[in-house]
């Protein structure tokens, strides 16, 4: 019988390695809009960056990983209003993803991260 602990730790694991491939997706999603693709390729970029976003947000909630869920939702946000409205995210949009995708990985070494401004910067630079 596998104990409550192992299971998390089970779970945990596992969520670090689908963090890391969605951090990837993420940074080479934002990295391709950055370069302001054209239309067609855009859509594409947002909707893989939004679908990894809200994945890591899924898998984060899962795991009770408070801080990665906060980040991640708040990135689902800025790009589901780049979908929406078929903007192209600006160099703002773009330098608060990377810093919130930086986040997140700090958060997975275990460093101790204030997610409220992270989050805040990440609403606001979508005005």
């Amino acid at each position: 019988m596998i104990s409550s602990e192992d299971l998390m730790r089970e779970l945990l694991q596992t969520f670090r390695a689908e963090a890391a491939d969605h951090l990837q997706k993420l940074n080479l999603a934002v990295l391709g809009l950055e370069i302001r693709p054209e239309e067609t390729k855009r859509r594409e970029l947002v909707q893989e960056a939004f679908r990894s976003a809200h994945s890591l947000k899924g898998a984060a909630r899962t795991v009770g990983l408070d801080g990665i869920e906060q980040i991640s939702h708040a990135m689902e946000s800025v790009l589901q209003k780049a979908r929406d409205t078929e903007s192209h995210l600006d160099s703002q949009i773009c330098d608060a993803l990377y810093n919130a995708l930086d986040n997140i990985g700090f958060l997975l070494e275990g460093k101790t991260v204030d997610v409220k401004p992270l989050v805040d910067s990440l609403l606001s630079s979508q005005s």
